[in-house]
């Protein structure tokens, strides 16, 4: 449940902080379908080519992805990726939120100018 939560807040985030600097609504939507892309593009590719490195447990989204088919195989056999992942993800967010958060102040995204 950590995992999902956190991945899904970082998502939400990081779409926001897309479609917030697009120009246009057409552009922010082809910005998004590309943001929906890459999380699953990203961690498929890693894991059709079993490239296993232990900095990929740190990576918002492959993090999340290598804990959650650990876990489904039975193969986990460590807690400290899984928790260390979900706190880069949960610092990452709170970093784009902040990132966000200053940027509405500004006429020019509000407005989109």
């Amino acid at each position: 449940m950590v995992v999902i939560i956190t991945i899904s807040v970082f998502a939400a985030a990081f779409q926001l902080l897309t479609a917030f600097h697009a120009k246009s609504f057409k552009e922010a939507q082809s910005y998004i379908q590309y943001t929906i892309i890459i999380p699953v593009v990203v961690p498929m590719a890693l894991e059709f080519s079993n490239y296993k490195h232990m900095a990929l447990s740190y990576v918002p989204i492959v993090a999340q992805q290598q804990a959650i088919s650990q876990m489904i195989r039975g193969e986990l056999e460590s807690y400290l990726p899984f928790i260390g992942g979900s706190i880069v993800t949960v610092i990452a967010t709170v970093l784009i939120v902040l990132f966000i958060a200053r940027s509405l102040k500004s006429e020019k995204v509000v407005l989109g100018l």
